[in-house]
């Protein structure tokens, strides 16, 4: 992907070149402990803080530079040219070249200018979301993702029907985790109103697969956001009428609820004897996050021959 605007080339570039300087600095201070981390395979709490201080960090190297003047956009700060695009073709471009050299990282400044503005751009947003094609491998490209990284910052129920749309064309054997990624966190910033939609493409789907495991985590987070019976038991209706229910499980985890732990307990005394050694991982993460034993279960499954 060529970003042919100089100017929003720079500010991408030049946020970049902060982000990998700052990148740099915190191998070279955290190299033996990190080399030795990987090595013995030791991510203990201690490594977790470390990293996720690094992204702080990045953060704060983020908002700093939001505020230096540059020459090469007229003396302004990259704050001040993010309020002065009044476009969101112009916003869709300058998205596009951040997504190109800084993986998705959206500056904050640029997110709260969309999102202060949303209503001006929400009309031209939808034609742009109605008009996206998915490729031959039904994948987003680079400046699709843009579009769609747009609703997900403005998050209004008019763009429900066009993210929809974009989910109607992808194929469980060809779309990629980045498109459905992508899109399914549109859907999940818009929260709630998206919910009845969620529920009735699942609805009308044969229950399996790579989208209906993405709709189904996605309900499940907006439920965990909202918190109430009707959640737990839509969740709970599609763990129960599942054949495989790995995927439903799953969602229950991310739901966070765990009156979901005698269902999944049940089911694996049920049917031990049919469930692999793989699905019984997957069921096993559940139980573990919601407190639950798993001892009795470990011991079996470490002395059975695999179900297939």
């Amino acid at each position: 992907m060529i970003v042919t605007n100089k100017k929003h080339k720079f500010v991408s570039e030049s946020l970049s070149g902060e982000l990998k300087k700052h990148a740099k600095k915190f191998q070279e201070e955290n190299q033996e402990y990190l080399q030795a981390s990987i090595k013995n395979n030791t991510y203990d709490e201690a490594y977790t803080k470390l990293v996720s201080d690094a992204v702080i960090q990045s953060y704060d190297v983020m908002n700093a530079w939001e505020n230096i003047s540059c020459d090469e956009i007229g003396g302004m700060t990259p704050l001040e040219y993010f309020a002065s695009l009044n476009a969101i073709s112009d916003i869709i471009d300058l998205i596009t070249a951040f997504e190109v050299e800084n993986s998705s990282i959206i500056p904050n400044g640029l997110a709260k200018h969309l999102k202060d503005n949303g209503d001006k751009f929400l009309d031209d947003l939808v034609s742009m979301l109605n008009a996206i094609e998915l490729d031959e491998q039904k994948c987003i490209k680079y400046g699709q993702k843009a579009i769609i990284h747009a609703a997900e910052i403005i998050a209004n129920e008019k763009l429900i029907d066009p993210l929809f749309k974009i989910i109607s064309q992808m194929e469980n054997q060809k779309t990629d985790a980045n498109t459905l990624t992508t899109v399914m966190n549109a859907v999940q910033a818009i929260g709630e109103p998206a919910v009845e939609r969620i529920i009735s493409t699942i609805d009308s789907s044969d229950k399996k697969g790579q989208i209906y495991r993405f709709l189904l985590v996605s309900l499940a987070r907006i439920g965990a956001n909202n918190k109430s019976d009707y959640y737990y038991n839509i969740l709970k209706k599609y763990f129960k009428e599942s054949e495989y229910k790995f995927i439903e499980a799953n969602a229950l985890g991310v739901y966070g609820d765990r009156r979901a732990l005698p269902a999944i307990r049940g089911y694996i005394e049920k049917y031990a004897h049919k469930i692999s050694k793989w699905e019984y991982t997957q069921l096993r993460q559940v139980l573990l996050q919601f407190g639950g034993m798993v001892k009795d279960f470990d011991t079996y499954f470490s002395t059975v021959k695999d179900n297939e």
